[in-house]
């Protein structure tokens, strides 16, 4: 869960259906999470009979405007990705997802935001070593304008974290060392935001 203004804060998870493919669903407490508003569905497109097995969503809100994002790995009609859908009303509606990059390999993503800019932190289901990449969008998550890798070398650079404030921004992962897929370490990467 995350707070957004004052004690508003939102819960995103999948809710499981029938034939093992799920809606992403949101909800909303204005008491800090003591009491919650009925899920509001963000995105119903997700065809992929996987049950438990998808990642959990990554979901953010913004303390200046309550706007909610949630990034997320489903697989819609088009083909699997990571999407990223919003809600400018509170939580009570969601946008109609936006793809941030088609791939088959599950990944995952974390959203930050400010204003009108939106960053999310993925990995790239593409590259044939994971490697992390950051998508940015200057229309509060309408479009992204661009897409560029942010971790380097050619170690497996995986979880994603991001934080965005008064124009910088800081992209963190988890680095395996070669060889190994659990020995490493937390890898920062802080810059700015173009305009």
């Amino acid at each position: 869960a995350v707070r957004a203004v004052g004690d508003t804060t939102y819960a995103a998870w999948w809710a499981p259906r029938v034939d093992s493919t799920a809606s992403l669903v949101v909800a909303r407490s204005d008491d800090g999470g003591t009491n919650w508003r009925a899920p509001v569905i963000a995105d119903s497109t997700d065809i992929g009979r996987v049950g438990c097995r998808r990642p959990a969503p990554y979901l953010a809100a913004d303390s200046l405007n309550g706007y909610v994002h949630v990034v997320y790995f489903l697989q819609a009609a088009e083909g699997p990705g990571l999407f990223f859908t919003h809600s400018m009303e509170q939580g009570t509606m969601f946008h109609s997802p936006v793809p941030i990059v088609y791939g088959e390999r599950v990944s995952v993503g974390a959203v930050a935001l400010r204003g009108d800019t939106v960053a999310v932190a993925y990995e790239n289901p593409n590259a044939e070593v994971p490697q992390i990449w950051l998508a940015l969008s200057q229309t509060t998550g309408h479009i992204f304008e661009g897409r560029e890798q942010v971790s380097t070398g050619t170690a497996a650079t995986t979880r994603p974290l991001i934080a965005l404030r008064d124009g910088r921004l800081a992209v963190a992962w988890f680095e395996t060392q070669r060889g190994s897929s659990t020995v490493g370490g937390n890898v920062v990467r802080v810059g700015e935001v173009k305009r």
